[in-house]
């Protein structure tokens, strides 16, 4: 397969659609399972308080 052919493919693909094991998944939504928002130039400090509030230390003490 050529270069050209795996950028079509990968044009072609739903890059959207969510699945687990061929089948289509249900989004879950709320505390516990969903991150923070970038926008844009907080990537770093919103994946830094993901791992903050991951620990089990933080959380029983401040969540």
């Amino acid at each position: 397969m050529t270069t050209a052919e795996r950028e079509l493919d990968q044009n072609n693909y739903d890059w959207n659609r969510i699945q687990e094991s061929g089948q289509d998944a249900e989004p879950i939504f709320g505390p516990g399972y969903t991150g923070l928002v970038s926008l844009g130039n907080n990537c770093y400090m919103a994946a830094t308080m993901l791992v903050v509030f991951s620990t089990r230390s933080f959380n029983s003490r401040y969540y």
